[in-house]
């Protein structure tokens, strides 16, 4: 008859195998599952119906950063097993953007994303985000691109004011460098496509032979895979958190959400 010390070291193995199962198996269904359009759809939303919460994001994205002075320009959708909702905003006054975004399931049952992102870029590259997206990217940081996300902050004003204190900081004495509106498809394309070539120089992805997709190295699925396991999610939310709390109390702003 097993003894209790026996059981206990079955068990143990149980659990090492169950906890490395993700690692082993995860990356080989990331490699020859996933898969990224070279050439995105994005289209503009003319007078097609959205969903509900859809229009309750952009509505009440829209009316508070309106005394902001910052106007809706348009609205885009971009199609998927994951749909994505835009709506594109100029802030007339210091030549920045601003996105309300909403991703859903592909039956458009309910939202799974709310978010709003600010930009403001110059002349020398560089880009300043802000943004209250929820997860901590799995791809490679991009060059040039200084961002912060505050996921417990879900008023957009209070995203806003974040932002611009981000932009007094990491924009100091450079030139403010005009965001092109006039075709917000065609950027909203073109900003993928740096993304995804930005992965490819960084080893995550590669474009296939008839350049149509980009799709995952090994490396790639490796990291994307283990990036979102155990324990080492929760490491990188937690250093994540961190990092963005000593930001914000280097810019006086510790106090800017009692949830930060």
């Amino acid at each position: 008859m097993a003894s209790i010390y026996d059981n206990l070291v079955y068990l143990g193995y149980c659990g090492v195998f169950v906890a490395t199962v993700p690692y082993l198996l995860g990356p080989v269904f990331i490699r020859f599952t996933q898969r990224r359009a070279a050439r995105p759809v994005v289209e503009v939303i003319e007078n097609e119906a959205t969903p509900e919460f859809v229009e309750a994001h952009f509505s009440r994205s829209e009316a508070a950063l309106a005394e902001m002075g910052i106007v809706p320009v348009g609205r885009l959708f971009v199609p998927g097993k994951l749909r994505s909702y835009l709506l594109v905003m100029e802030n007339t006054s210091v030549q920045g953007s601003a996105v309300a975004g909403v991703l859903s399931s592909d039956d458009d049952r309910n939202p799974k994303v709310e978010y709003v992102t600010f930009r403001n870029q110059f002349t020398d590259g560089t880009n300043v985000f802000t943004s209250n997206q929820p997860d901590v990217s799995i791809l490679a940081p991009m060059p040039n691109r200084v961002e912060l996300d505050v996921p417990e902050e879900q008023n957009p004003a209070a995203v806003y004011a974040i932002h611009v204190a981000m932009v007094e900081r990491f924009g100091k004495g450079k030139t403010p460098k005009p965001l092109d509106l006039q075709d917000i498809a065609a950027n909203s394309r073109k900003a993928s496509m740096e993304i995804m070539e930005e992965q490819v120089k960084a080893g995550l992805f590669y474009l296939s032979g008839d350049s149509l997709w980009y799709k995952p190295t090994w490396k790639g699925a490796c990291l994307m895979t283990w990036k979102l396991c155990w324990p080492i999610k929760h490491i990188r939310v937690w250093r994540a958190k961190k990092k963005r709390e000593e930001l914000l109390r280097s810019l006086n702003l510790a106090g800017q959400s009692a949830r930060v």
